[in-house]
């Protein structure tokens, strides 16, 4: 007991620093919980001791009370197991359904997906980007990316970074948004300096879809990137930094209005067409921040337009136009991005920056192999790109 006691302690101890590290006091808390339960189900299930002195029966009420918590105990460890353990596919058919599609077997861990929405993808690019870090960059490299991918590279790719999952220097992370959301030569700089000049590298990861679009004035069809993914009501952000760039800028201290349209941070503000904000949103890049910023030249696109519903119901369509226009409630657009991939540093770039790698799901998407998980007919893109800091 008091080795579990202490075992329990001291795992909530070392996991306390970070949520995340919470995985640190499973196995400690697993131990206690299974203390804890025997020792409920041996006060409720045992003998009852012979004694000299001759008692009265016990009410019937008494062993009543029993079975009640018998049946209580085992319904609390049976339900949560049984919501996750059943065997699939067992397709969910409406909303709130408790036992449908839930088994774990076939749900990756987080390093499978990028920690995206995508529970059960069959996305191998974390694995194939960290065993391509390990073997094809020198072993004194240092990976700059978001903090959230820094133990991945450090555990897999067996690299240095600068933040990760524990880093707790808010100063340290601000400095690497700052340093994703200057324009190039700054962040060259940057990169320059905090790495002391060891071989750097600057890791951006992306989710997205292919969107085949038809005009319905002119008949053409056209395709384009968008850095949202298809869910069973329309299309979502996916996880990637795509959703994580407005706390790059809101972490580095820059003028939200200025690189995120329609922020809501300013009273009477404008989008960049210079139209009245019908709807907050946090999710678009300016063309400005896109232009002005490592990480929107680090995309492997540019910006084409926007796509925005038109209509309700049955007659709702999609339309493409190169200003930001707000969609049918006020709903906002979607940025489009143009289609095939083109790289501002390509491989053979004069600097300051040269793509190094790009994870394979990209590629597959644009040929038609990588279709989005579920039922959508989009592809999907679960992609890292790696560029190489030129001295």
């Amino acid at each position: 007991m008091i080795y579990a006691l202490v075992f329990g302690i001291t795992g909530l101890y070392f996991s306390a620093a970070f949520s995340r590290l919470l995985v640190y006091s499973s196995i400690a808390l697993g131990v206690l919980g299974g203390i804890g339960f025997a020792e409920l189900a041996y006060a409720i299930v045992k003998p009852s001791s012979t004694t000299l002195v001759k008692k009265k029966a016990a009410p019937a009420s008494h062993n009543e009370m029993k079975v009640v918590i018998s049946i209580a105990v085992i319904a609390l460890v049976v339900l949560p197991a049984g919501s996750y353990w059943i065997p699939n596919p067992i397709q969910c058919t409406y909303s709130g359904q408790l036992f449908c599609n839930n088994s774990p077997a076939d749900t990756g861990v987080s390093i499978v997906n990028g920690a995206t929405i995508y529970s059960r993808s069959a996305f191998n690019d974390w694995i194939q980007t960290l065993q391509w870090v390990r073997t094809e960059t020198p072993t004194n490299s240092v990976i700059i990316s978001w903090w959230d991918y820094g133990y991945w590279f450090t555990v897999m790719g067996n690299r240095t970074t600068l933040v990760d999952n524990a880093t707790l220097n808010s100063t340290r992370i601000a400095q690497v948004a700052q340093l994703l959301m200057s324009n190039v030569t700054q962040a060259a700089a940057m990169a320059k300096s905090m790495t002391e000049g060891r071989p750097t590298y600057v890791a951006i990861f992306i989710t997205g879809a292919i969107f085949p679009l038809t005009s319905s004035t002119t008949g053409v069809s056209s395709s384009y990137f968008i850095l949202q993914v298809p869910t069973g009501s329309g299309l979502t952000a996916g996880g990637g930094d795509e959703s994580k760039k407005q706390w790059f800028i809101r972490i580095g201290n820059f003028t939200e209005s200025k690189y995120l349209e329609c922020s809501g941070t300013s009273p009477n503000e404008l989008t960049s067409a210079g139209q009245p904000c019908q709807s907050v949103d946090d999710f678009n890049l300016t063309p400005y921040a896109i232009q002005n910023s490592l990480f929107g030249q680090l995309l492997p696109f540019q910006l084409a337009g926007y796509l925005y519903t038109s209509g309700s119901g049955s007659s709702t369509t999609i339309q493409f136009s190169t200003s930001y226009t707000f969609g049918t409630g006020g709903a906002p657009p979607i940025e489009a991005f143009t289609y095939p991939s083109s790289f501002n540093f390509p491989t053979n770039s004069s600097g300051p920056f040269r793509l190094a790698y790009v994870s394979p799901s990209l590629a597959a998407a644009e040929n038609g192999n990588s279709p989005c998980p579920g039922d959508s007919a989009l592809q999907c893109f679960n992609t890292i790109l790696i560029y190489q800091l030129v001295s």
